[in-house]
């Protein structure tokens, strides 16, 4: 079930004595965990409020403090962490007792609200797993798609009444990108919140205050090493490389990203002539919409087989770091040369 939806239920009352919630999003599991908490206790009564580690703790502890009467309230609220054994997942060193746990899902508590938290998906096949499908909330709390993420971003923007220009926003959702059109909400949420702090007195965010504020990725640093080398700017290139080695990356991890990135160029240059337009190529290609973008700006003036021979360069690069004929940070910057000159014919 979506978790905006669940919450809607949990604030109106209607609340369940077992959750399942599956995912590694942070901010969605303390959305959730607050609701339940609001939802659960009216004062003082967060003594009812436990957090176990299904990896550290004996199973019979859990299921011992699952049946234990709440103090001083009417609700007890229960995060198991780590709930491994809903998965495929094989944690030796704690005993599981599976029968157990399914006459308690048979039978639970009323006054305890029983929530088992796993980012590993739950394996279909397991009884505990088929059972609680049907009679626990299941809780995706997956990192979010793009929309969601525009979405939840644009909410905390009205709600500390701030404006953003259309290429922040942009580029705010391009940072946050875990590729796989996956993202870091949590992440995206604290940017923001440091960027509100940044531009308090003005209340509007702008593209060159997200570039100042917020830490690039290794997949944004090897993006603007790419335009570089497009533009044929040689010494530009050179520096940023040298930036991101000192950033203690490696070498063959940065030849393999601008071999993804100059493949999503090419991508995009083939579906261009093809006619598609970019919500198309974003569908198509799985990559979210502004980095669709920003790829076809940087290569409508450059041929197809261009960028096949910049494709190539890096393949045969690749092959010659694995193999160890060359050093491969003097490999690297041989292959920039040879690109920018191949761009100059």
């Amino acid at each position: 079930m979506d978790i905006d939806q669940q919450i809607k239920k949990i604030k109106k009352g209607s609340i369940a004595p077992i959750y399942v919630a599956v995912g590694s999003e942070f901010y969605l599991k303390e959305k959730i965990k607050q609701a339940l908490k609001e939802a659960a206790f009216s004062g003082k009564e967060e003594m009812n409020f436990i957090t176990l580690d299904a990896e550290e703790i004996a199973f019979s502890k859990i299921m011992e403090e699952a049946e234990t009467l709440p103090f001083f309230g009417s609700k007890r609220l229960i995060f198991v962490e780590n709930a491994w054994f809903l998965t495929s997942k094989k944690v030796a060193k704690v005993e599981f007792a599976q029968e157990v746990l399914i006459d308690y899902i048979n039978q639970p508590l009323m006054s305890t609200i029983l929530v088992f938290l796993t980012p590993n998906n739950l394996d279909g096949k397991k009884k505990i797993v088929k059972l609680l499908k049907k009679q626990a909330v299941i809780i995706n709390i997956n990192p979010k798609g793009e929309r969601d993420l525009r979405f939840y971003l644009e909410t905390k923007l009205k709600q500390n009444h701030f404006q953003i220009h259309r290429d922040a926003l942009d580029l705010l959702v391009l940072l946050n990108d875990q590729n796989d059109k996956t993202f870091d909400l949590s992440k995206a949420l604290s940017d923001l919140s440091m960027l509100i702090l940044y531009k308090s007195e003005e209340k509007f965010i702008a593209k060159q205050d997200v570039e100042a504020v917020v830490l690039k990725s290794l997949e944004y640093n090897i993006f603007d090493l790419s335009k570089y080398i497009l533009k044929g700017h040689v010494k530009a290139a050179l520096q940023l490389f040298s930036e991101i080695l000192l950033q203690g990356e490696e070498v063959i991890m940065v030849n393999a990203i601008l071999l993804s990135q100059i493949r999503l160029f090419l991508q995009v240059k083939i579906l261009s002539k093809q006619g598609c337009r970019l919500e198309e190529m974003s569908s198509i290609l799985n990559v979210n919409s502004y980095r669709v973008k920003l790829a076809f700006d940087q290569t409508r003036k450059f041929s197809l087989s261009l960028l096949i021979k910049i494709f190539d360069e890096l393949i045969e690069n690749d092959y010659k770091m694995k193999i160890g004929t060359i050093e491969k940070e003097l490999l690297f910057q041989l292959s920039l040369l040879k690109i920018t000159e191949k761009l100059s014919v």
